[in-house]
């Protein structure tokens, strides 16, 4: 069986509109949740510097599994060293492509790396936001038991959005692994059925030719 190759016109002919609202409505739910939840906790939880230049690190909360201060970061989650023009338009890259990613998913199957997508939108696009209004990202979480830093919401979406999708594709390619092979027995287990029907239809029908065969009694040999 022949597969279709992305994009072409066969490709096309099985896409359908209600998939793309479906991939669509799965990505924008996990989209707006997480981002909401990264700007409303960083306005009530962001406390600022009597200046207004930066947060004024005072731990307010400190638990076993995190803390809460506040710090605004002028870098990004990966130290790429970029200036805030470059973030801003690799960030837009990022949403687009997320965005142009879901709307092409068409195997049901491969809808679950559309949440992780959403996720890594949602954290980038919620710490342009903070860049454009503030000149910095408003950073309010710590570990107290493995503190290396401060970071904030976003930052959890785009490294969990990144494990996410890592792991559905490698559960992805097992699970389409396992029913390539499940297909390819039972290929072959028809093939052998259908010569099987054959060679006996076959032979049926030499048996039926046989016994039209009139013999002659009176013909000498």
């Amino acid at each position: 069986m022949s597969k279709e190759k992305i994009f072409s016109k066969a490709w096309w002919k099985q896409y359908r509109w209600q998939t793309i609202l479906i991939n669509l409505g799965i990505f924008f739910a996990f989209f707006v949740t997480c981002l909401l939840i990264d700007l409303l906790t960083k306005h009530y939880l962001f406390r600022w510097n009597d200046e207004k230049t930066d947060g004024d690190l005072v731990v307010t909360y400190r638990g076993f599994i995190f803390g809460v201060r506040s710090l605004l970061h002028r870098g990004s989650t990966l130290e790429l060293n970029l200036g805030i023009p470059a973030l801003h338009a690799i960030t837009i890259i990022i949403v687009l492509g997320a965005i142009l990613t879901s709307i092409l998913i068409r195997d049901k199957m491969y809808r679950w790396i559309i949440p992780g997508l959403a996720l890594i939108a949602a954290g980038s696009l919620g710490n342009m936001i903070d860049r454009a209004a503030f000149g910095g990202v408003r950073d309010i979480v710590f570990i107290p038991w493995a503190d290396r830093g401060t970071f904030n919401f976003a930052d959890v979406d785009i490294i969990f959005g990144v494990i996410y999708i890592v792991i559905s594709i490698i559960v992805m390619v097992i699970v389409a692994s396992v029913r390539d092979k499940k297909r390819a027995a039972q290929e072959e287990i028809d093939d052998e059925y259908s010569e099987s029907v054959a060679i006996k239809s076959k032979s049926e029908e030499q048996n039926n030719n046989n016994s039209d065969i009139v013999v002659d009694p009176t013909r000498k040999e």
